[in-house]
Formats: C-alpha cells, structure tokens, sequence
C-alpha cells in the first residue's frame, strides 16, 4: 500500500533532477525519438523505483538489497535469514527514537494505527538508550568508578563462583 513519507528539501531536490533527467529521454537503441517517447508515457509517474517493465521494485529490490549488504559485509542478509528489507524499519525506528523523534511522529511514518506496534515492536532499547534511561536518575552513575572494569554480557559467561561475585560487584557499583 501506498504511503506518503514526509523527506526533506535536498532528497526532494534530487528526486525531482532525477525525474527531470527522466524527462530528457535519449531514443532507445534501435528506436526512433517518437517511438521512445510513445514507451515512456506507460512509465509510472507515481513511483520512484520501477523495473524497465515498469513494475515496482518488489523482488528486484530485494535482490539488490541483499547485494549491497554483501557488498558491506553485513552478515544474515539472504532470504530466510535475519536481516531483510523489514530490518529497515526496526532500524530506522530504533535510531529515530533513541535521537529524540517523536514517537507519535515515527508511528504515523510508518503508517502504524498503535504507538505499542510502534514501541513495543519495532523500537529497541540501545546500549546508549540504556544508558541515558540510568543517567536521568540524579543519584545514578552511567560510567564505571575509576579502578572498576565494566562487565558486558556477564550472563553468557562461565564463570567460577568468586568470578561470578566479583561480577556482580561489578555490575551493582557501574
């Protein structure tokens, strides 16, 4: 379904230069000016991303996708594995709250009826929204006291029992 999402100045820029090269077609190899510009009225003016077909990038995008986070070397990225185009959301959403958008604003983006799909599903609690939450209490310190080494995932770790006390010391004193 359709969606209006709200971009600023400089990417509408580009898209509307984009759409104006678009306007300036060269004839097609093997095609006549008029034969090109008889094709191009076919052509979709509502979407930005469409095939020479001129369907929607559906399984297209999601090709390219998974390319570009090979290309980067983001693991998980195949289909059936954990990171996908929906990925997108969650990451958007999660960066978009954790820097001070409004919630309200980020639910209706992404076109949610409820703020809990918005926050209850797709925002996820960063290590620095973590820490800012411990921060806000004005007797809570986020960082470690000089000499102590802060402990992260000391629940996966194995342990011997004074290592795990001394962990737990840790942990209560950061």
């Amino acid at each position: 379904r359709a969606r209006e999402i709200p971009l600023d100045d400089e990417t509408m820029a580009t898209i509307a230069e984009l759409r104006e090269k678009a306007g300036e077609r060269r004839p097609l190899a093997g095609h006549t000016p008029e034969l090109t510009a008889k094709l191009a009225e076919h052509f979709s003016r509502e979407h930005v991303f469409v095939t020479k077909a001129n369907t929607t990038w559906r399984h297209n995008l999601l090709v390219r996708f998974y390319a570009i986070c090979k290309r980067a070397g983001i693991e998980g990225a195949q289909r059936g594995g954990s990171v996908d185009l929906h990925s997108l959301r969650v990451t958007f959403t999660t960066l978009a709250i954790d820097h001070g958008a409004s919630p309200k604003a980020v639910q209706a983006i992404l076109g949610h009826s409820t703020l809990g799909m918005t926050m209850g599903v797709y925002a996820k609690a960063t290590e620095r929204a973590k820490r800012d939450a411990i921060g806000a209490l004005p007797f809570a310190k986020v960082s470690a006291p000089e000499g102590v080494i802060p402990v992260r995932n000391a629940h996966r770790m194995s342990t011997s029992n004074s290592e795990a006390a001394e962990v737990q010391a840790a942990e209560a004193i950061a």
